[in-house]
């Protein structure tokens, strides 16, 4: 299997997870919109996870370190949860009184975000230098 065929087997799942979680959770409460948010989300999400992957499987076939992937994914599904928990307790009007096409703009922009805070938390910030520290 060559390496991009092998780091899209890898984004495909990083890709989707967030945009499922993050577009279903900043949607308005409609089911037939939720489809676009989430859509709008993957379309981030994709080209992030494909980074991540990347980062993951090196194209010399060294062999990458799996905990790093699963803690990462830990670390985005942990600042999902909590971006969730802070926009059902705030006025989401702000985000809904926006025409549709800004509204999935700021919502994938919103999981992309995310999605960068983890991975600068997780491969570039301070526990890349304590796991190089600690390896």
């Amino acid at each position: 299997m060559g390496t991009r065929l092998r780091r899209l087997g890898w984004a495909l799942p990083i890709g989707i997870g967030p945009a499922v979680v993050g577009g279903a959770t900043l949607s308005p409460p409609d089911p037939f919109t939720n489809i676009a948010y989430v859509a709008a989300a993957f379309a981030v999400t994709l080209l992030l996870g494909y980074h991540v992957a990347a980062i993951e499987t090196p194209a010399d076939d060294a062999s990458p370190d799996p905990d790093r992937l699963w803690l990462f994914a830990g670390t985005l599904l942990v600042f999902l949860i909590v971006t969730g928990a802070v926009f059902s307790r705030v006025d989401t009007g702000l985000l809904w009184d926006l025409p549709k096409g800004q509204q999935l703009a700021a919502v994938a922009g919103i999981v992309g975000g995310l999605f960068l805070l983890a991975e600068l938390v997780i491969y570039y910030g301070p526990f890349d230098r304590l796991y190089g520290l600690f390896r």
